[in-house]
């Protein structure tokens, strides 16, 4: 959490964003810590003196969020746009069910809230992402080829979140705009699933 607010620090003071604000993305014990930054409730570690939550973080993209119950996270608290996304296959480490995955979805004040369901896809899209050979791997998951299509897909959702809560538009176009792409795309069946709250 540190690295990561240090790095928010860095960002803000030198590239020029809108009033300090940027997003917060990550991918699996990334995508917690994202989570924390933008409102996530946590303990705070001992001899950590920052505010665990950023305000300058106006949403979040947490991919194959873990849900992580054993380190006692609250999202009640989490109220940006937030994108949660994970897959059918998506086992890895706490072995968690897709509910587990979307947890920071279902526990975070409703509005704005995506959660996104890839048939197929695993932890690392297959070996998209990474594939690294520890022995909690063997019983978790199978080693599995590439996922294109489910990639492809939450790329054409992530697109959509980013022009919908990312871009200088004012609160009442960005809502609009987020209406007529990601709501425009929920369903509920299928290999592509985007649930909204």
């Amino acid at each position: 959490l540190e690295d990561a607010a240090r790095a928010a620090d860095e960002l803000v003071a030198r590239v020029p964003l809108a009033e300090g604000l940027y997003l917060a993305a990550g991918h699996s014990f990334g995508a917690l810590q994202a989570g924390v930054l933008c409102g996530g409730g946590a303990t705070r570690p001992a001899g950590y003196s920052r505010d665990l939550h950023d305000a300058r973080c106006r949403s979040a993209i947490l991919l194959s969020h873990g849900g992580m119950p054993y380190y006692n996270l609250t999202y009640k608290s989490l109220a940006v746009p937030l994108l949660v996304q994970t897959g059918s296959l998506d086992f890895w480490f706490s072995k968690a069910e897709v509910q587990e995955h979307l947890r920071v979805f279902r526990d975070s004040p409703p509005g704005h809230k995506y959660g996104l369901v890839l048939a197929g896809a695993d932890h690392f899209f297959g070996e998209l992402f990474c594939w690294p050979d520890w022995p909690m791997e063997s019983n978790a998951t199978a080693r599995r080829p590439a996922q294109i299509e489910q990639f492809e897909a939450l790329q054409v959702i992530v697109a959509a979140f980013l022009q919908a809560y990312n871009t200088p538009l004012p609160p009442d176009r960005r809502a609009l705009w987020a209406m007529q792409t990601l709501e425009g795309m929920a369903c509920r069946r299928g290999p592509v699933q985007l649930l909204l709250r």
